[in-house]
């Protein structure tokens, strides 16, 4: 993005969140650990329970969150995210799932200045970051040679950097899907067909890496909890080990 003054403005950062506060609390821990660019954090949680919705109200009142949706029920993700669309008051915004950790910041800028670099005047719309792993595929033969951003046909919520007016324009997600496994699972299909089809571009940044936290190397929980039920387990060899090693080897490498 060339526009100095834009470089002035917040960037809305929305986690979608339901449970697993484990995960929710080193995100966050992450993202401002590792943030430099100036960001607005907006947290929509799923309904989860009394004490996850406790722990991230006392985040709300430590100012490690700005802006606090509490559900009264999980109404699946597709709903809460465009709930939390609402809330969205900046140009471009991240969304993301609540078990992505950002990387250390390298080369002199974080990975939010990265992602809006590539941005490239407009020619992508959505811009991810790239996780560890691919759930189903070969990210090493993916990235080969690949430009600096690897056009898909869909990007996951691994903090997507979006243009706020073009999901909006394609009237976001799905509001009342048919079935809570609609409602969280494919998420990313939707939005980013519904972008493809309107024109845009959609692509992960080769160069911007994240951790994706699952598996039952992470506080015990499956594949199966984690919607990855056709493709669990994944090669022990893609996982690229514990997260402490992929940020001693791999973001910081």
């Amino acid at each position: 993005m060339s526009d100095s003054s834009q470089q002035e403005k917040k960037i809305d950062v929305v986690i979608t969140s339901y449970e697993r506060w484990e995960f929710t609390k080193e995100c966050l821990n992450k993202l401002h650990e590792h943030t430099t660019y100036p960001i607005r954090v907006i947290v929509i949680d799923n309904g989860s329970s009394p004490d996850t919705q406790t722990a991230l109200a006392r985040e709300k009142e430590d100012g490690r969150i700005d802006t606090l949706i509490l559900l009264d029920k999980n109404y699946g993700l597709e709903p809460a995210k465009n709930l939390a669309l609402n809330f969205v008051s900046s140009e471009y915004h991240v969304d993301s799932d609540n078990d992505i950790l950002v990387a250390p910041v390298f080369g002199g800028n974080d990975w939010l200045s990265k992602l809006l670099d590539l941005y490239d005047g407009g020619k992508y719309i959505a811009v991810a970051c790239r996780p560890q792993v691919f759930i189903g595929a070969d990210q090493e033969a993916m990235f080969k040679d690949s430009p600096p951003v690897l056009e898909r046909d869909f990007v996951g919520g691994s903090m997507r950097l979006m243009n706020t007016q073009a999901v909006r324009d394609v009237g976001g997600w799905r509001s009342n899907p048919k079935d809570m496994n609609e409602a969280n699972r494919g998420e990313e299909k939707y939005i980013c067909g519904k972008l493809k089809a309107a024109g845009h571009k959609v692509g992960y940044a080769r160069d911007v890496p994240c951790f994706h936290m699952f598996g039952e190397d992470e506080w015990g929980y499956n594949g199966v909890e984690h919607y990855h039920r056709d493709q669990w387990p994944v090669p022990t060899d893609k996982m690229y080990g514990t997260k402490e090693k992929w940020y001693e080897n791999f973001a910081l490498g």
